[in-house]
């Protein structure tokens, strides 16, 4: 956790978590393990800081605002421990493309780049054409349709306690972006 994060609104800031983390890995450990053997997360780690931030546009339109949710240092810790545990599925499973570069260890946008010229510089070189179409998907994850998300874990072998909190944390996302902040 770094130190310069802002803290949720415990105002706990990882700071204060990393001086006496002796003292709270036991409880914690407990409260994290209990989470992933019964599905359970306490009310108290979903809570976040919802702040609007404008993105462009007209500032009295209401969509041109983004929210931004500054979790609690413990929400964030649980969240990377699930993180842990799903991408190591996913990695054992190879369930991703090795074109993925997004969110993954060891690969980067840069490095995208860099495969991307290369097969560009290739093909010139064979005397091919090239053509690239490029998106730019603004609220990419607002245009998911979750329950086609959700299929696509099962069928990938996200089942049981997993899937169901994930289809809850769905269910319960989509409920706070219709009532909006």
């Amino acid at each position: 956790m770094k130190d310069n994060k802002s803290p949720g609104y415990d105002e706990i800031n990882a700071k204060i978590i990393k001086t006496v983390a002796t003292d709270i890995s036991q409880p914690l450990t407990h409260i994290f393990n209990f989470s992933f053997a019964t599905g359970f997360i306490p009310e108290q780690l979903k809570l976040a800081l919802v702040t609007p931030i404008f993105k462009a546009g007209d500032k009295q339109i209401f969509e041109n605002y983004r929210p931004i949710s500054v979790l609690t240092c413990f929400s964030k810790l649980l969240e990377k421990l699930m993180y842990k545990r799903l991408i190591s599925f996913i990695e054992k499973n190879k369930i991703l493309t090795e074109n993925q570069y997004g969110f993954r260890c060891n690969k980067s946008t840069e490095i995208a780049i860099v495969n991307l010229v290369s097969k560009i510089t290739k093909a010139i070189d064979e005397g091919k054409y090239t053509i690239g179409i490029f998106l730019d998907l603004s609220k990419a994850f607002d245009t998911v349709d979750h329950d086609i998300l959700l299929k696509k874990m099962e069928h990938y072998g996200v089942r049981g306690l997993a899937f169901n909190v994930v289809q809850k944390l769905f269910n319960e996302y989509c409920e706070i972006q219709r009532g909006k902040f």
